[in-house]
């Protein structure tokens, strides 16, 4: 669809119901995101004599990342830091540089802005595919 490839994703054998394009790089692991917007809570304002007006506090994007590698499952990608670098860390495991590197912001290497983040979760990948394609 306009120059993009669009996969229905399933998850378990059951269907995500959400069409997303991998985001990465070719290579033996793929990375696919969609964003859902949420609406925020409703605040009750009490009015007199008796009732209330309901009034939102907005929406936000809450963004899901999944990754699969050549002939594996669909996995969700946690949305924690911690938890994040840990599992693509364990997902990594091909490139021993990289899935070291996790390892260590796994355990707090106290960098202030890290190099690999939930939200370029799609470089990390692209990284992995061209160390993997290249030994």
């Amino acid at each position: 669809m306009d120059g993009h490839t669009l996969e229905a994703l399933y998850m378990r054998g059951k269907p995500l119901k959400v069409l997303a394009e991998n985001l990465a790089t070719p290579g033996p692991m793929e990375i696919f995101g969609y964003a859902k917007t949420k609406n925020d809570m409703l605040i009750p304002i009490p009015l007199l004599p008796a009732g209330a007006l309901l009034i939102s506090t907005g929406t936000h994007e809450k963004y899901y990342w999944y990754v699969r590698t050549a002939g594996s499952e669909l996995q969700e990608v946690p949305r924690g830091h911690k938890a994040f670098v840990e599992f693509m860390g364990k997902m990594c495991g091909k490139a021993p540089a990289l899935a070291a590197e996790l390892q260590q912001l796994a355990k707090g290497s106290g960098d202030t802005k890290p190099r690999y983040r939930l939200d370029n979760a799609p470089e990390l990948v692209s990284q992995y595919n061209a160390i993997v394609a290249g030994q």
